[in-house]
Order: structure tokens, then sequence, then C-alpha cells
């Protein structure tokens, strides 16, 4: 059996994501049944964010180790959303002062 833990930050592949595998997060476990969300979250993050959607998969479907190819395709990934955020940001600030 695999070995995971609660709120283990583990991934897991989703079609249509061109094998790219996505970050999760397991909330819980039930036998070999595991809920989780998509991102990696501490437990106290969780605590804090208003409720977010909780799937549910095979425990043999998680995969806790990625390739070094893999981390470097998923941190370019979220380097280039965290600049979407980031122009969000800027133009909610020039939108809410006016300018």
């Amino acid at each position: 059996m695999y070995q995971v833990k609660l709120y283990g930050k583990y991934y897991k592949l989703f079609e249509g994501n061109g094998g790219i595998p996505c970050k999760i997060t397991i909330v819980a476990i039930n036998n070999n049944i595991v809920t989780f969300v998509r991102g990696h979250h501490s437990k106290e993050e969780l605590e804090n964010m208003s409720p977010l959607l909780e799937n549910k998969c095979n425990v043999e479907k998680i995969i806790t180790a990625i390739t070094p190819k893999q981390k470097s395709v998923i941190d370019e990934k979220d380097r280039e959303f965290q600049k979407m955020i980031d122009r969000a940001d800027k133009v909610l600030e020039v939108f809410k002062n006016g300018i």
C-alpha cells in the first residue's frame, strides 16, 4: 500500500494537462480513498481559506515524487501564474486609486 499522510503535499496527473502532474494536498484518508485539494497548502492555510473544491481518488493515483524535469516545468508554470496575479494586483491598485 502507498504511504501518504494527512496534509501531505503530493502530485496527481489530470487529463488535459499534457502529462504534467498538478500539486495536491491530501485533506482526508479513508482506507484506499484520499480526499484532496489542488495546490500545496499547510493545515493552517486550509483552515483560514474559504472552502476549496475537494476531489477523491484511489491512493494509487497519488504521485509521491516527481522528476527534476517535471519539477522545472511545474516551477515555470507557477512563475507564470504568479506574474499574472502580480499584474492583476497592479491593475486593481491603479483602478482603486483612480489613476
